[in-house]
């Protein structure tokens, strides 16, 4: 059996000027026989591992980067005299840039398991990837110092080549190449975020219904926070503005009822942390406050009478302020993460 999955525990923060972490696809790729309770347990070591280096988990292969695990199995031996099983492996991992296949760093590590089983020498093998971890941090560090290098070396070249694109009228193209500099090239970083502006707002005079029709993509897959991005960064176009209400009042609703399905979800579960979240985000002068309000009730109510504890969960009251250049600057992450997801070189399946 083959098996492949993404370790997805961080989104990403988009603040202008703070220096972000690498954020990084992280997969495993494996041929091991193995269950799910052991498959899990080898993602939360990996996860633990790559936690204490200097790089950020990303999700939903949004990432530029990715540090992909290769495991395979070595040698298994059934040691007849004790009952016990031995098993050892081969990690192989590479830090990889998934647009280009460019490869910053590859190395591996050899890992070995004792138990009373097949299945718990795996395990017992997989525990031990954290005899390793010295040597895996070091080397995602070593990539990530790799791939600041490049972008300090390279990033008036790479803006050089998204003005052109930008000429030739390949805005998704041009957005990508733009958005995928980091903030840590210290270099350019502040020119790269008003050139961001600059691109997303000659994408909006000219291509403004591709916009709407990306928006609507957002919002079908509950990428709300992206789609309020876009629309508020398009609400002063003169063509797109009439369908930004409707859009942004079918955003709240969607979130809404994502929300409150999660929120139910969690606490049928009895998992209050969880639904505490997602209550905590709904507005409280949205469309689904009331219900959002009855099971709050409901949820403090159980946890007093079945854990004999006070659980304060209070809506969203949400500042009608808001920072157009961050909007705008978000909205642009969204279109260049949407073309990288579309232009993979590398596509892990």
């Amino acid at each position: 059996m083959v098996f492949y999955f993404l370790i997805s525990e961080c989104s990403y923060s988009n603040q202008a000027n703070i220096r972000e972490p690498l954020k990084l696809d992280l997969v495993v790729k494996s041929n091991i026989k193995a269950n799910d309770v052991t498959i899990n347990y080898l993602k939360s070591k990996l996860l633990s591992v790559i936690s204490r280096s200097n790089a950020l988990a990303s999700t939903n292969s949004n990432s530029r980067f990715a540090a992909l695990f290769e495991i395979s199995e070595l040698d298994s031996e059934n040691i007849s005299e004790s009952s016990l099983f031995y098993s050892s492996y081969e990690v192989f991992l590479r830090i990889i840039d998934v647009y280009d296949g460019k490869v910053f760093i590859s190395n591996s590590y050899r890992i070995k398991g004792v138990g009373n089983s097949k299945e718990k020498s795996i395990s017992d093998a997989f525990k031990n990837i954290e005899i390793r971890q010295g040597g895996i941090i070091n080397d995602i560090n070593k990539s990530i110092s790799a791939i600041e290098e490049y972008y300090e070396n390279n990033c008036t070249k790479i803006i050089s080549e998204a003005d052109l694109l930008i000429s030739q009228k390949k805005y998704d193209e041009a957005i990508f190449k733009i958005t995928s500099i980091p903030s840590f090239a210290n270099k350019c970083s502040d020119f790269v975020n008003k050139k961001i502006i600059d691109f997303f707002n000659l994408k909006t005079k000219s291509e403004c219904e591709k916009l709407i029709s990306f928006t609507k993509i957002c919002i079908s897959n509950n990428r709300f926070d992206d789609a309020y991005a876009i629309l508020y960064s398009i609400s002063n176009n003169e063509v797109c503005s009439s369908k930004v209400t409707s859009l942004l009042a079918e955003v709240e609703n969607k979130k809404c009822e994502y929300n409150m399905g999660k929120a139910h979800g969690f606490f049928s579960s009895q998992n209050l942390d969880s639904a505490s979240i997602y209550l905590s985000s709904i507005p409280y002068n949205s469309k689904c406050a009331t219900d959002a309000r009855k099971l709050i009730s409901e949820i403090k109510t159980w946890a007093k009478e079945k854990l004999n504890k006070e659980f304060e969960i209070s809506l969203l009251i949400e500042n009608n302020k808001f920072d157009l250049q961050k909007l705008t600057i978000d909205a642009a992450r969204a279109i260049g993460v949407s073309y990288l997801q579309q232009n993979r070189y590398i596509i892990f399946n």
